[in-house]
């Protein structure tokens, strides 16, 4: 068994499964995967950020504090190409562009609240 290490600051690469509309075959969703290099916020921290979230009214003002959020915790990804199949260098700009797409948003929230729930919801 491997002992629990205690970082200032954890990071670790998770996977992000994507399901998005298939391209190739019209109301059908294809799978995509990459990784994601994540540096979580500790639980008060977490807790804050969701509440500053949340107490925003305008619709499109809490989108994008959501993004933002969610950006800050994203240090590097991996496995994420181009439409000609060539990497795409990871930064502030692209993953904001990432994030506008409403696939990839959730399933970025979702890998990273599985990957903070420590397996908590696996048969738990």
């Amino acid at each position: 068994m491997t002992k629990f290490i205690l970082a200032d600051t954890p990071r670790y690469w998770w996977p992000v499964v994507v399901n998005m509309p298939d391209t190739d075959n019209p109301g059908q969703f294809a799978e995509r995967t990459f990784k994601v290099l994540f540096e979580p916020r500790d639980q008060d921290a977490e807790a804050a950020e969701r509440a500053c979230v949340l107490a925003i009214l305008d619709v499109e003002e809490q989108l994008k504090e959501d993004r933002m959020s969610l950006a800050a915790v994203i240090k590097d990804w991996d496995e994420i190409v181009d439409t000609d199949k060539t990497p795409v260098p990871f930064n502030a700009a692209k993953v904001d562009q990432m994030l506008r797409q409403p696939w990839a948003r959730v399933a970025v929230w979702t890998a990273y609240h599985e990957s903070m729930a420590g397996g908590a919801h696996l048969g738990n």
